[in-house]
């Protein structure tokens, strides 16, 4: 008989959320602005804590509430959840109305400008709003109601009720924007209170957690992103941001057991560890510190799914799967600049260059040249920084031996991370994944990655430093089938 899977003990515990704001005061030594997140409930019938959370939100009992959800049918144990939600709120007394949101041509919803304005346009004077659903709806919602309200002073009250352990966007104050078929982060708002029902969240399809930990796993090595860009002149560290995500490290990316369970107490567990993933975002302004080359991959082939004729692939999978990518590709630069093999007069290409470049790779999805016009702009812009940061990135290569060391301080070895991937339940090739993904598709996306925005990562440095060109990108993808095929068995051949 299995042994139960007990729950770690969390440093940083966000279900104690004024607890968990108080170390990060101490920890950042400065004051910080606390967000609208001031009450976080897990349990397994945090669901029933709905009409006490509505009271501490309006004691008059005179708001009525807004529920935006989509036509997903979900359950919890023998209930069908929405229902069941629309029932506790009806029967607080209070006037509840209900908004479902769907794509207009039947596809997959999209957060994008007309989902926001449609929720935007329901909101009223004296309402609470709930979302119900997961990543996309929250973020749709909570960008409608930042909308409505940029300033506060209406003080729309937000609950958000996390219907699977899939992203971290439950506590990010930022929201992720489809503008011209590319995914941009704006600044948003976060919920008042998030509820976490380990019930709902077991009943959810698995994919879902094994996703949303994948989506918190990239920590194993998006920290050397930003710790590259830091060095280069072309980002910021933030040491509250990784001091926050110290749980990450030590109970996901430790594996610890619970991370493998599906049942309560793992689905708990997951649940913290995405809150955490969130909050430590809102804590810096910013996704850099969990959002990498990796995460830059499975933007592209989001762009990428239309015109592949297949639907948006799971988030989290494809980052998790792109992070191995990103340290193979990380071990590759690493050690040939340990050879000696760049030379940094020709790691600054003309504008006209990398137009034409960015043109080229784009038209393949979008012939338009919309995808290339949006993305242009910023690439030219971080190009323009690189220049101006030539004298620290000389420094840089001056001191490398202790560079190389920060970076590697930051780098899960590729072969324990597909352990790890492996020990969570996830896909461990593209191919696997519920979307599945061909080689051909991810090479695109992983090769031009580094063209899509301005942030600074393994991949610019890379291309810049003329170290990723085909022979490259085809070596990285046999090492990365190597890797994966030591634990199935199988070859890539076997499975396409």
């Amino acid at each position: 008989m299995p042994l139960a899977v007990t729950s770690p003990i969390f440093d940083w515990d966000p279900v104690n959320i004024i607890d968990f704001y108080a170390k990060a005061k101490h920890a950042s030594g400065t004051p910080l602005p606390i967000p609208e997140l001031t009450n976080v409930i897990c349990s397994q019938t945090a669901i029933d804590a709905l009409p006490a959370v509505l009271k501490s939100l309006d004691q008059t009992g005179k708001y009525s509430v807004l529920i935006v959800q989509d036509k997903t049918v979900m359950r919890r144990a023998t209930q069908d959840l929405k229902p069941y939600v629309l029932q506790l709120l009806e029967a607080t007394g209070r006037q509840v109305s209900v908004l479902n949101l769907a794509d207009p041509a039947g596809g997959k919803l999209v957060t994008n400008h007309t989902m926001i304005a449609q929720v935007r346009d329901h909101i009223e004077r004296d309402q609470l709003v709930l979302a119900l659903g997961s990543g996309c709806i929250t973020d749709i919602v909570k960008h409608a109601c930042f909308e409505s309200d940029p300033s506060g002073d209406l003080n729309i009250p937000l609950i958000a009720v996390q219907t699977a352990n899939s992203v971290c966007a439950f506590t990010s104050r930022m929201a992720v924007l489809t503008i011209n078929g590319v995914k941009r982060t704006v600044p948003s708002r976060m919920a008042d209170v998030l509820i976490m029902d380990t019930q709902v969240l077991q009943d959810a399809p698995p994919l879902y957690r094994t996703g949303g930990l994948g989506d918190v796993a990239v920590a194993a090595v998006s920290f050397a992103d930003l710790k590259l860009a830091d060095r280069l002149g072309m980002g910021v560290w933030n040491q509250l941001a990784y001091d926050s995500s110290a749980d990450i490290r030590s109970i996901l990316l430790g594996g610890d057991n619970a991370i493998s369970d599906s049942g309560k107490t793992g689905q708990e567990v997951a649940g913290k560890l995405l809150t955490l993933a969130g909050l430590a975002l809102t804590l810096c302004g910013d996704t850099a510190p969990l959002s990498g080359y990796e995460h830059v991959t499975s933007h592209m082939l989001d762009m990428a799914a239309k015109s592949n004729g297949r639907p948006v692939a799971n988030h989290g999978h494809q980052c998790a799967l792109a992070s191995i990518l990103s340290l193979l590709l990380f071990e590759h630069v690493l050690e040939q600049i340990d050879n000696g093999a760049i030379d940094i007069a020709a790691c600054y290409p003309e504008d006209t260059d990398m137009q034409a470049t960015i043109i080229d790779a784009f038209y393949e999805i979008d012939p338009s040249g919309e995808a290339a016009k949006e993305c242009t702009g910023d690439y030219l812009e971080k190009l323009s920084k690189w220049r101006g940061q030539r004298a620290q990135f000389t420094q840089f290569l001056n001191d490398w031996k202790t560079e190389k060391a920060g970076l590697k301080k930051h780098l899960m070895p590729a072969a324990q991370y597909v352990a790890l991937l492996d020990k969570i339940g996830h896909p461990l090739r593209f191919e696997d994944m519920e979307t599945p993904l061909s080689r051909q598709e991810v090479r695109w996306a992983f090769h031009n990655a580094h063209l899509m925005r301005k942030r600074f990562t393994i991949g610019d440095l890379a291309y810049l430093g003329g170290m990723f060109d085909d022979v490259v990108c085809d070596k990285i993808f046999d090492q990365f089938d190597h890797l994966t095929n030591a634990i199935t068995g199988q070859t890539r051949e076997e499975t396409v």
